[in-house]
């Protein structure tokens, strides 16, 4: 009987226990808007679905499932539409964004002009336009690391 009670004891912790948990991890949109919380110079900023992701790579089998692209207000933005200044990317597993990771470093050794600084954080990846000066770009990971 002891035993019996001793089990119900934990069994009912971890429910109280799982039940607290904040349930989940951040989107895309919750990491920008922590950066702009932070008063980094981020001006507007394109949610993606499914529907309008112009890679149409969100929500596919081993791709990213939350994407964001935001305005940096010292950027200038020289195309319509296509902001100019960052991007992040959640991904569901550690391989998925690792081998995403490793895509958009072949590219940048192909073609060195889509340079851009990457920060990876997690399952969450911070990509930033290389016309930040690199003290800029440091900003952006001091406080992109600060955030859960």
């Amino acid at each position: 009987m002891k035993l019996f009670n001793v089990l119900l004891m934990l069994v009912l912790i971890m429910v109280m226990v799982i039940g607290c948990s904040s349930g989940g991890e951040s989107t895309a949109n919750d990491l920008v808007t922590g950066l702009k919380d932070e008063d980094l110079p981020i001006g507007e900023i394109m949610i993606y679905r499914a529907d309008n992701d112009p890679n149409e790579m969100l929500g596919r089998p081993n791709q990213y499932i939350s994407k964001v692209n935001f305005e940096d207000t010292r950027v200038e933005q020289v195309v319509d539409g296509d902001l100019a200044g960052g991007s992040i990317e959640v991904f569901s597993n550690g391989e998925d964004l690792t081998t995403r990771v490793n895509y958009l470093k072949s590219v940048f050794e192909q073609y060195p002009v889509f340079t851009e600084y990457l920060y990876i954080k997690g399952n969450y990846l911070l990509r930033l336009n290389a016309s930040l000066t690199p003290e800029q770009a440091e900003q952006y990971e001091v406080v992109f690391n600060k955030l859960k």
